[in-house]
C-alpha cells in the first residue's frame, strides 16, 4: 500500500494520491482516460492533480471545496513540479514491482 502523499495548495497541505475515484473524476471531467494524457500536457495534468486531491480528501475526510480554476490559481509551479516528480517516482516503483511479480 502506498503512503499518503500531500501537496501544498495556497498554504494548506492536502492529501494527494491516486484512487479509483480520482480516475473516474478525471474521465468524467475530460472525456479521456488518465493513461491517454500526452507527455508534457500541462492542462490535463493540472486536472488530474485536482482530481487526485479531491478524491483523496473525500477518502481522508479532509474538507476540500476548491474548483479547478481556484485550485490552478493557488498551485505554484514549484509544487506542481514536486507533484509531477512524485508521480514519476511512483510509476517507476510500480513498474519494477510489477516486473518482479511476473
Amino acid at each position: 500500500m502506498k503512503s499518503v502523499s500531500t501537496i501544498n495548495i495556497g498554504g494548506n497541505a492536502y492529501p494527494c494520491y491516486m484512487t479509483m475515484g480520482a480516475m473516474l473524476r478525471f474521465t468524467n471531467a475530460t472525456g479521456t482516460e488518465v493513461g491517454a494524457i500526452a507527455p508534457g500536457a500541462v492542462v490535463p495534468m493540472i486536472q488530474l492533480c485536482h482530481c487526485m486531491v479531491a478524491a483523496a480528501c473525500v477518502r481522508e475526510k479532509v474538507p476540500f471545496d476548491m474548483g479547478l480554476d481556484e485550485f490552478a490559481d493557488r498551485l505554484t509551479p514549484d509544487e506542481f513540479a514536486r507533484w509531477s516528480a512524485m508521480l514519476e517516482t511512483e510509476a517507476v516503483h510500480d513498474d519494477s514491482a510489477e516486473k518482479k511479480s511476473l
